[in-house]
């Protein structure tokens, strides 16, 4: 299992979507942000927070989330 940092939480991620837009992220044709690398394309999902690192006190284990 992944380690989560301060501030962090991780999520058992149970559905993930792609955007036609990561696509032409992917291409170099979308750029609205400076790219860093490694680059994470088709961020969206949803799932149950499975822990959570120091400091996080809106949400707790079992909660479902949404990225």
């Amino acid at each position: 299992m992944p380690t989560v940092g301060a501030g962090e939480v991780l999520i058992r991620i149970e559905i993930a979507g792609v955007g036609g837009w990561d696509a032409l992220e992917r291409e170099g044709e979308l750029v609205y942000n400076k790219v860093h690398f490694p680059r994470v394309l088709g961020g969206e999902c949803a799932g149950t927070i499975v822990a959570i690192g120091d400091g996080v006190e809106r949400f707790a284990v079992g909660d479902r989330g949404v990225s």
